[in-house]
């Protein structure tokens, strides 16, 4: 379990935010907080502690956020698709084989079609690093857009930056 500040402190760490721009990263996970995306706080005067798989939701939301995409769309897609669709093959995922994300969206297409605006759509898929090819993308989606990003390499990171809070918060333990 994690401490809030560890949390911030790994975060900064894997999207290279500089200590002048931390008050915007410390927005952006509050407001998924607030969407409901992890868990808020418990109380005044109380502290919570995260879980990987909280930390984990950040991580993957701010790396949605590094395309533009609007933080409600990633609470709806995270939410929906991703930790759901994935949730049991994340779980279990070695990560020693690199997996990416990849996703092809329909946030302004789909609401002109419908005729109202309304949140968009997009279809996902799990695809292996060696497994990508022109082929793969192509039946993902016609339109020739899509998201992708590899996860393997995010989730490495993140244990990585959140290892070395601990290594920190242990030394101030110590001394």
């Amino acid at each position: 379990m994690y401490a809030y500040g560890q949390v911030e402190a790994a975060l900064a760490s894997i999207f290279y935010v500089r200590e002048a721009s931390k008050a915007a990263l410390k927005g952006r996970i509050k407001h998924f907080q607030k969407l409901g995306l992890v868990p808020s706080s418990p109380g005044k005067g109380k502290r919570i502690t995260y879980s990987f798989d909280d930390v984990w939701k950040w991580a993957v939301a701010l790396t949605f956020c590094e395309f533009g995409v609007d933080p409600t769309e990633i609470y709806r897609i995270l939410t929906k698709s991703f930790f759901g669709t994935y949730k049991e093959f994340i779980d279990h995922q070695d990560d020693s084989v690199d997996w990416f994300y990849a996703a092809s969206p329909r946030f302004m297409s789909a609401s002109f079609q419908k005729g109202i605006a309304a949140s968009g759509e997009m279809t996902t898929q799990l695809i292996k690093a060696s497994d990508i090819s022109a082929d793969t993308l192509n039946q993902l989606n016609s339109s020739g857009r899509v998201i992708m990003f590899n996860y393997t390499i995010l989730r490495r990171n993140l244990k990585d930056a959140l290892d070395a809070t601990e290594k920190k918060r242990a030394k101030k333990v110590d001394a």
